[in-house]
């Protein structure tokens, strides 16, 4: 599980939830899964999908292709449907608010710090994160309540 943030292993201790290197690449495919279709497949293969590489920079359409297939043969040999393919919602890797030129952080990451009486990540500090990085902070800030992993997640990038 090299893959996976500090603040994530207790929410996906077990691989019980699906962890954001996986959602990640179902993202950057179009895809999407149920959080049961995910429990349904053996550990060794949430295992596996879970140590496919996400790019610091860039986005590595090769990983998330493998990842996507992988996964496709998992649902398969598990008698699950396979992952539904959803609209691109961003900037060509189908991955909500991670083009490279974005200056700052999105509205939703600075709504989720003032829930959490954090101040958001000023643009110096926003340009620092890795992709995956931003990636998280994104997944977590997507509803317009608090996320439980939001305030660990920024900790750990240094923004806390």
């Amino acid at each position: 599980m090299s893959q996976m943030f500090d603040f994530e292993v207790p929410s996906c201790d077990g691989l019980a939830f699906i962890p954001l290197s996986v959602r990640y690449h179902l993202d950057a495919g179009d895809r999407r899964i149920s959080l049961a279709q995910w429990q349904a497949l053996p550990m060794a293969d949430r295992e596996r999908l879970s140590d496919f590489p996400v790019p610091e920079a860039g986005h590595d359409a090769a990983a998330t292709a493998d990842c996507v297939a992988c996964l496709d043969r998992a649902l398969a040999a598990a008698g699950s449907a396979p992952a539904l393919d959803e609209q691109s919602t961003a900037s060509g890797t189908g991955v909500p608010g991670l083009g490279e030129d974005a200056p700052a952080a999105p509205e939703s990451v600075c709504r989720q710090a003032a829930l959490h009486g954090m101040a958001p990540p000023d643009e110096a500090a926003w340009r620092r994160l890795g992709r995956f990085q931003r990636y998280a902070l994104l997944k977590l800030s997507r509803k317009d309540k608090p996320n439980h992993d939001f305030r660990a997640a920024m900790q750990e990038f240094g923004l806390g």
